[in-house]
């Protein structure tokens, strides 16, 4: 199994953003970045959405609060569950 030339492009790309960002390890919100740069994909899909790059680079920065990402394990260490939605069924059983 082979990646596609887009795809190996797209990590290439992420992978370069991180290390300006000085980051250790790509993120998915720096994947979703780089895939709405690419012609193709921006087109057809940010026309939807209409989101601007500097509009997702601040978002980004809101989400991890200044902090790089140097652990292969930092999406699930921020506890974004815990951090932006409320447990249903502790309340519940509260």
């Amino acid at each position: 199994m082979q990646l596609s030339r887009q795809l190996l492009n797209l990590l290439n790309l992420c992978d370069k953003l991180a290390q300006q960002r000085q980051d250790k390890f790509i993120s998915s919100e720096l994947f979703l970045l780089v895939a709405l740069e690419e012609k193709g994909i921006r087109q057809r899909d940010t026309e939807k959405v209409r989101c601007e790059k500097e509009q997702i680079l601040q978002a980004i920065d809101h989400i991890r609060g200044g902090q790089n990402v140097n652990d292969q394990n930092a999406e699930e260490s921020a506890k974004p569950l815990e951090k932006y939605t409320i447990d249903l069924t502790a309340r519940a059983e509260a």
